[in-house]
């Protein structure tokens, strides 16, 4: 957001200071600031900005119209409201590969972590009427399918499986200690059926919706 506009002062926030930390070593740009922010109380004046974005974080908001009415208070009159939230997970081919495989290894006790979080928000209809409850009126929902690019199936799967969320879960519910690297191997014979000579690639599609103010 920086590059394509660097005359704006932004301002980005997250539940997670250390997420901050990380961010402020790699953006360079004295228009932009990091503060910590709970979606659902935002610790700024009303209409203080033009634009808010949130990028696949309103799926885990824990009050949705909470969190949108925030972001419409802190919007200036004629200003616009952008995030992006995954549509459903079989229209999310390598998601799709994880929870399937965590299905068939835990069939008495699958993990939730995907459909209960990253996917759970994907009805056009309830993402509407979230907004309008938040007092948004003017709404344009457009759904986007891109391909989910890896080097290879190797790199895709570790990442998905041993750098997010996921794991904790496993780890939480006691799956077993070698239940990480079993759901690794498993995700990993089922991606190398989308590996080619340019690496692992996949669909991957997203609502894009923006509300103006």
């Amino acid at each position: 957001m920086s590059k394509a506009l660097p005359a704006a002062r932004i301002v980005a926030t997250d539940l997670n200071q250390a997420m901050l930390d990380v961010a402020a070593t790699r953006v360079s740009s004295g228009n932009v600031t990091f503060r910590q922010a709970d979606a659902l109380e935002l610790p700024f004046e009303d209409q203080s900005f033009d634009l808010v974005v949130c990028q696949f974080g309103v799926m885990f908001y824990p009050d949705k119209v909470k969190g949108n009415t925030e972001a419409r208070r802190v919007l200036r009159d004629g200003g616009h409201y952008l995030f992006a939230v995954w549509d459903r997970i079989d229209r999310n081919i390598l998601s799709n590969i994880a929870n399937e495989s965590m299905r068939e290894l835990f069939p008495d006790n699958p993990p939730q972590f995907m459909t209960r979080g990253p996917f759970s928000y994907y009805d056009p209809e309830w993402i509407e009427r979230d907004l309008r409850s938040a007092g948004f009126n003017d709404i344009e929902l457009d759904t986007i399918t891109l391909d989910s690019r890896s080097s290879s199936a190797e790199d895709g799967a570790r990442g998905l499986v041993y750098g997010s969320p996921m794991g904790v879960e496993l780890a939480m519910d006691d799956y077993g200690p070698d239940a990480l690297d079993r759901v690794y191997e498993k995700v990993l014979k089922a991606m190398r059926e989308y590996e080619g000579p340019d690496g692992f690639g996949a669909p991957m599609t997203a609502h894009i919706v923006t509300a103006a103010k």
